[in-house]
């Protein structure tokens, strides 16, 4: 069984009077909402890698993703686990943490970009080392979700909704589906401590109209409210409307002002590309194909990923899923495919670091 204490405690746990649970009965996914230690989840990882079905098994691996490294390290270093401290050194525990894969995903877009790439590596070749795995993991954890709808923006906050923690959660079990191999499924681990405080509405807000004609209505009209259009009236008479908002800071020494565009400005420049990606929404199923079928290798050139693929895989991706891109871009805006190479475009590309 898996334990969230070092061994010396986790033996006061176990009752021989209580039988150990068989394979065929231990769940499949486990939810730790309440307080918890912060070394939990590292016990965690090495008393799974230590069941000898792992152990003598072909997943043995663990993949562990939390939002900030920074904060989980402070977290360590003052709790100050003694059992760490001490055996960090040995071999049995530097084996087991060799085959621990620590990753950081800042924000609930990071976090879906990162579950949409994370692969497998069949072959020796590997493509986008940091998230290619070199064997199927038997266990994800996902640590502290909460803090990606408990932040202190007051526009980040108003922007999710409680089918964007559900949505998160989905797609972590399906990309544990994914990566689990057929004879031995990978497991998931929930550790939440916020999960009691979260308090998301059930539906996102309806911005309100302004009452200035001069005002985007970006889409939304309230019932009985009266407009008029004027078929006309030049659009290039009417300046192009922008609604500026507080900067968003990605990263420790990165701020970038987020400009969002009025629907009527058909601008094409790179600079209106970095504004308009700063509402991007990955569409997961997509991006997968999209990956899976032209990609070769991805670069991170500071505000856009770009995606390229060699002439045979854009052939064959055109001929099968253009139709699809094109609806999905004429319908979100957010990708423009030309020729042999795309542009994904986003405001901040994730940066995935591996711990050392």
């Amino acid at each position: 069984m898996a334990f969230l204490f070092p061994p010396q405690h986790a033996s006061s746990l176990v009752h021989e009077s209580n039988p150990s649970l068989s394979p065929a009965d231990k769940p499949k996914s486990l939810l730790i909402y309440g307080p918890y230690h912060p070394s939990a989840p590292i016990h965690l990882c090495f008393s799974h890698l230590s069941d000898p079905a792992i152990l003598n098994g072909p997943s043995q691996s663990v993949v562990f993703i939390t939002p900030s490294k920074e904060a989980y390290l402070e977290a360590l270093a003052a709790y100050d686990d003694d059992y760490l401290y001490s055996n960090s050194v040995c071999g049995r525990l530097s084996r087991l943490s060799a085959a621990v894969k620590i990753l950081y995903a800042p924000t609930a877009s990071h976090l879906h970009f990162l579950l949409a790439v994370l692969r497998v590596s069949e072959t020796a070749t590997k493509r986008m080392e940091k998230v290619t795995l070199d064997v199927h993991p038997s266990l994800i954890i996902l640590h502290e979700p909460s803090r990606y709808f408990l932040k202190e923006d007051p526009i980040e906050v108003g922007q999710q909704s409680m089918a964007s923690y559900l949505s998160l959660v989905a797609h972590l079990f399906s990309c544990a589906a994914r990566l689990g191999s057929s004879s031995a499924p990978c497991q998931v681990t929930l550790f939440d401590s916020e999960l009691p405080q979260l308090k998301l509405p059930i539906i996102k807000p309806v911005e309100p109209e302004s009452t200035s004609p001069s005002s985007p209505t970006n889409g939304r009209r309230r019932s009985g409210s009266s407009s008029s259009i004027h078929p006309n009236r030049s659009s290039s008479a009417s300046p192009v409307h922008r609604r500026q908002a507080p900067p968003q800071t990605m990263d420790d020494d990165t701020t970038v002002q987020r400009d969002d565009i009025d629907e009527d400005d058909d601008g094409d420049g790179e600079e209106e590309e970095i504004r308009r990606a700063s509402k991007t929404v990955l569409v997961t199923g997509l991006a997968e194909k999209f990956f899976a079928r032209s990609i070769e290798f991805i670069k991170y050139p500071g505000q856009r990923l770009i995606v390229r693929s060699n002439e045979a895989a854009w052939k064959s991706y055109r001929n099968d899923v253009q139709d699809e891109v094109s609806e999905w871009a004429e319908k979100l805006g957010e990708m423009r495919i030309s020729g042999p190479e795309g542009v994904l475009k986003r405001g901040r590309i994730p940066e995935l670091v591996q711990s050392q």
